[in-house]
């Protein structure tokens, strides 16, 4: 559906209002409305509420882009993507903490399992925003951080080499 709403308007009522009343009765069981975050999703659910006004009705599935599985896309009847296997997190999160670990020259001490768990979670909730927002880490990191930053920088982005770099070595390794 492609439609204009003007900017007085409710725009989650009428993404509701409209797809209430069109003609989705023999697509309603396999639907799906994909939106940009939880809240756009509790947000649509929300308006479709106030446009039933008490009435009974087959919703579409709303989801966020972000929780999207290639099963919500089969039962919308979307064609299948074909994308490498993912990691498991609990994995990715333990190959990320021995890179932390391994990283030579970037901390002043020995960093303990402790420590190098949270920073690997940072490099992983990093590496998934990037993702969803569509930025190259690998491309735009290095331009981060000018010869006149201070030296904390560029440690920091020797540090940030584990998903430029050390990341994408393993992925490749490993298949």
């Amino acid at each position: 559906m492609l439609a204009t709403i003007p900017a007085d308007r409710s725009f989650l009522d009428d993404v509701a209002r409209r797809w209430l009343e069109g003609d989705n009765t023999q697509d309603d069981a396999n639907a799906l409305i994909l939106v940009p975050s939880r809240r756009a999703a509790r947000n649509l659910t929300e308006a479709f509420l106030r446009c039933l006004d008490g009435k009974a009705a087959l919703l579409p599935r709303i989801l966020p882009v972000g929780d999207v599985s290639e099963d919500d896309l089969a039962l919308s009847g979307a064609e299948a993507f074909s994308f490498p296997p993912a990691v498991d997190p609990l994995r990715r999160l333990s190959v990320l903490a021995a890179l932390v670990l391994r990283a030579k020259g970037v901390f002043t001490a020995e960093l303990t399992l402790e420590q190098a768990w949270p920073l690997a979670s940072a490099l992983a909730e990093l590496m998934d925003d990037a993702e969803r927002v569509d930025v190259d880490l690998r491309e735009r990191l290095p331009d981060a951080a000018e010869p006149r930053f201070a030296d904390h920088w560029h440690k920091t982005l020797q540090f940030l080499h584990i998903v430029t770099e050390a990341w994408p070595a393993w992925l490749d390794e490993t298949g």
